[in-house]
């Protein structure tokens, strides 16, 4: 928000609608600047107006909805599988809607046998694994 802030202040960003940064003159748009009439290069400054830059006038937006609709959460649990549990393999995967919605959650048994379960990080016991779906399923 800082950051929005200072560019806000050196005029670089416009409050107009939309996503992204206020367009700067193109390089047709902007004076000439040579080395004899200004040693110091600035940046130019965005100007509002009918040129196809920045507008400040406020456009009416639509009704916000109330979240993503395509947007999921993925966590994955890992447990230790190979030499000494030092090869990480998926256990468990939770996918959930923007709004909280289940949409998957299944323990999975990983392809090589589990050393350690990593309990304290994970959850993830013995019992949970009897009942587990081979990692190819899913």
């Amino acid at each position: 928000m800082a950051r929005k802030a200072l560019l806000q202040e050196q005029e670089l960003l416009s409050t107009a609608p939309g996503p992204g940064l206020c367009l700067l003159p193109s390089p047709s748009q902007m004076p000439a600047v040579t080395e004899a009439s200004d040693s110091r290069r600035q940046r130019p400054k965005a100007r509002s107006g009918s040129n196809g830059l920045c507008s400040k006038k406020s456009v009416p937006r639509e009704a916000p909805r109330p979240g993503p609709i395509k947007c999921v959460a993925i966590d994955c649990e890992m447990v230790g599988t190979g030499p000494q549990g030092r090869v990480s393999e998926l256990a468990r995967c939770s996918v959930v809607s923007y709004s909280g919605d289940v949409l998957y959650d299944k323990y999975i048994r990983p392809e090589m046998p589990i050393v350690d379960y990593r309990t304290r990080w994970s959850g993830i016991t013995r019992q949970h694994m009897h009942k587990a779906i081979p990692f190819q399923v899913a």
